[in-house]
């Protein structure tokens, strides 16, 4: 049986580590013969690696050929040296140590324990970006919370791994080396406060194509208007009862969602729809399929490259829904409204494979949600597509310690958080239809002729660039203790447990 080295963690540990986390564990070297070591090292590190394809020859037109060209930055590395003993070392490489330290064949145990940060630390160039296939530069670095693991696109990866180094004492051998994948998820930042507006709402303007009524109905309506010698006219009004077609109605549909749009994976998401008119609708408004899907935008950036690549995930499609809408009801003049059961939505959540929204050096992460409704007024009238999409933010569901938020509550020079203490000493005004909310003249109006998404209320109470949320002090956050309570899991394909050593350009 060959030397090896392995990593064990100590079972107590969650199979998702966070911030604040004390990990235990011990690397454990079996060596079946006499070896010289030099050292014995352990490192957890946390690395982001941003992949592009572009011009091979960018001033040549006709050339389309592409190069990959790759930038790696470390946002998290601590070190640790388990062998020789901390006070063997102190004596110096000059009386002992030069040569190495034999040690016989057998079985070797070192613990170790490591506290992982907040914060990444991102900052020293030299050592912590790397070229790969293109000479990097890069001089912007972002200081923001530990980004989560991510490996669902070829354009960015972000991967969490101890790794320990048995350095031998000879040059001409080589060294033992092994690696230990982690799956990382981060705090959450400070919950916002409660928004003055509690319910934020996008919506979209639509003209049915037209609306199916019975001849007999449309002969009625048309005597009632007018009157009796219209009975003596065109012999259609007296054919048999068939199906007629009359302009159909504008009306808007309007999703609604708790403001701010935070959204945890696997929880449910709180969504109601609503048909919106000026007039109110003699028939009911029919929805007949639903498709609810994730929009996943990833920004990559390598040296002065960037490129945006966008993903679609599915969160649910629900078929032969034939569901009408409830009894209309008039919140506002003018205004008529009428909510589809929302009980039948209430089954929504986003899977776990969903990393949180982020922003770090290189990679960027935002979310958007799109729901596309197939609608028809009146049950056999024409179907048609409504699609919506907007902005939400994707959290964790790691709450902070409260010891952490309560320092951080104390730190004046946080604006966002005097603000959120302000927003939580004003009390809540009863909701009121978006309309009102604004004294001049809104451009989410429901009367807009606008034929895109509207949305509000216009100020949302949660910034969309995830990297100008609160940060935490790392001074404070290192005399608080770790995260207590439960903590979901976040599955990663088995891709990201692969290969570790590529990403690796450190092979001390």
């Amino acid at each position: 049986m060959p030397n090896n080295v392995q990593i064990v963690l100590d079972k107590r540990m969650s199979e998702t580590l966070t911030n604040l986390d004390v990990v235990v564990g011990s690397v454990h070297l079996m060596l079946t013969s006499e070896e010289s070591i030099a050292n014995i090292q352990i490192k957890l590190e946390g690395i982001a690696q941003s992949t592009l394809q572009i011009a091979k020859h960018p001033n040549k037109k006709n050339d389309k050929s592409k190069k990959t060209v790759s930038e790696i930055h470390k946002l998290l590395y601590l070190t640790e040296t388990l062998f020789p003993p901390s006070d063997v070392r102190q004596l110096g490489s000059g009386t002992t140590g030069k040569d190495g330290f034999t040690l016989a064949p057998g079985r070797y145990q070192y613990p170790f324990e490591f506290r992982i940060p907040v914060n990444n630390d991102c900052t020293d160039t030299k050592n912590f970006i790397s070229k790969l296939t293109e000479s990097t530069d890069a001089k912007k670095h972002i200081s923001a919370t530990l980004p989560p693991s991510c490996d669902d696109t070829e354009f960015a990866t972000i991967k969490y791994f101890f790794k320990v180094t048995v350095k031998k004492a000879a040059f001409y051998k080589m060294n033992m080396r092994t690696y230990y994948p982690f799956v990382f998820l981060p705090i959450e930042p400070p919950r916002p406060p409660p928004a003055e507006i509690q319910t934020f709402f996008a919506r979209r303007k639509h003209r049915f194509a037209y609306t199916p009524v019975s001849r007999s109905s449309h002969h009625l309506l048309a005597k009632k208007k007018k009157g009796f010698f219209s009975s003596f006219g065109s012999s259609a009004s007296k054919a048999s009862a068939g199906v007629l077609q009359q302009p159909g109605p504008v009306i808007y549909l309007e999703a609604r969602l708790p403001e701010p749009r935070i959204m945890v994976p696997t929880r449910p998401i709180d969504l109601t729809l609503v048909v919106c008119s000026q007039t109110k609708l003699d028939v009911e408004v029919y929805m007949h399929s639903i498709s609810v899907n994730l929009l996943t935008t990833t920004i990559s950036r390598v040296d002065a490259y960037s490129q945006e690549n966008t993903m679609t995930l599915a969160v649910s499609h629900m078929q032969q829904l034939k569901l009408a809408t409830s009894q209309s009801t008039n919140p506002q003049p003018g205004i008529y409204e009428a909510e589809f059961d929302r009980r039948r939505f209430s089954g929504l959540y986003l899977p776990n494979t969903v990393p949180p929204s982020f922003k770090t050096c290189n990679i960027e992460r935002t979310y958007a949600l799109e729901i596309v409704a197939e609608l028809s007024h009146g049950s056999t009238g024409p179907r048609e597509y409504i699609e919506l999409s907007f902005p939400i933010q994707v959290w964790s569901g790691i709450e902070p310690p409260p010891a952490l938020l309560e320092a951080l509550s104390n730190d004046a020079a946080n604006p966002y958080l005097a603000a959120s203490a302000e927003h939580q000493r004003i009390e809540n005004s009863p909701q009121q239809y978006p309309q009102q909310a604004q004294q001049q003249p809104n451009p989410h109006d429901i009367y807009s002729d606008g034929n895109i998404s509207d949305y509000g209320p216009p100020q949302a109470a949660v910034p969309e660039d995830p990297a100008s949320l609160p940060t935490y002090n790392e001074v404070i956050a290192a005399r608080v203790k770790p995260v207590q309570g439960p903590r979901r899991t976040y599955e990663q394909s088995p891709t990201y447990f692969a290969n570790v050593d590529a990403l690796d350009n450190d092979k001390n």
